[in-house]
């Protein structure tokens, strides 16, 4: 019986899988795999534009994503990602923070956590004794940042407007505190590079909740002759950053 040339590719392939899957070839396969010239190429071609498609394209199909999975559950893949995440623990966690600010990633945040997979996950943690027990900390973190923030406002409060409730030092705002702000006289940035804040450890990076502990902990900068913050309702700081108002707010030196 003479086969035509699809059958014969068929029977071909189905011959090269049979002997593929069978423990023979798979320790031949093993072997030829470890050899370090052909590990080099593989290399090569993972790195090269045609692979990274190639992969990419690959691991977008069904059988692709089924089959990473699969390998990613097994014991020796855990192990050796483990050690990958340890060894570049502080590069993977910059990377992963440039992303996490990024736009795409923000979008991409958002569009999982509205998913039912990400609302049911969300849901499960929270649920979890580790979740329970993160939301109690995360709780008291915030009652510690905010009696750190209103000591901080009572502190510039009563020394540059003699009041012993916190106020603006501009408008004399003092109704309610979630108004105010602890606001940096000489400029947020420009305190970078003054040598005395430097040795203190200053960072224009600091939120207001790691602001107010470091000038809790630093008593209140009391031992430098200048003194660097006050407080601003939001109004009057936002004036003052304005350019045209010369780091100043308008309402300054003005009766209230």
């Amino acid at each position: 019986m003479v086969l035509t040339d699809e059958e014969r590719k068929a029977k071909k392939n189905t011959s090269q899988k049979k002997y593929r899957q069978s423990e023979k070839g798979q320790a031949n396969s093993k072997r030829y795999s470890q050899r370090e010239d052909v590990k080099k190429n593989a290399k090569r071609y993972a790195q090269s534009e045609k692979g990274k498609a190639t992969r990419k394209q690959r691991d977008s199909t069904p059988e692709g994503k089924a089959k990473n999975l699969k390998y990613g559950q097994k014991p020796e893949s855990k192990a050796r990602d483990k050690k990958y995440y340890e060894s570049n623990f502080e590069k993977i966690s910059k990377r992963q923070k440039v992303y996490d600010t990024s736009d795409i990633g923000k979008a991409n945040s958002k569009k999982y956590e509205q998913s039912e997979k990400g609302k049911a996950k969300n849901k499960r943690y929270k649920e979890s004794k580790k979740g329970q027990v993160n939301q109690m900390r995360y709780n008291q973190s915030n009652k510690g940042n905010e009696a750190r923030r209103l000591e901080v406002l009572k502190y510039f409060s009563k020394l540059h407007s003699n009041s012993d409730i916190p106020c603006c030092r501009c408008c004399g705002q003092n109704s309610h505190i979630d108004f105010l702000d602890i606001d940096h006289i000489v400029g947020k940035y420009e305190m970078d590079s003054i040598p005395e804040l430097k040795k203190l450890k200053y960072s224009s990076t600091k939120g207001t909740a790691t602001l107010s502990r470091w000038i809790i902990a630093n008593d209140y900068l009391k031992d430098l002759q200048t003194v660097y913050f006050q407080i601003l309702c939001k109004n009057c700081n936002s004036a003052k950053g304005i350019a045209r108002n010369n780091n100043e707010c308008p309402m300054k030196n003005k009766s209230h």
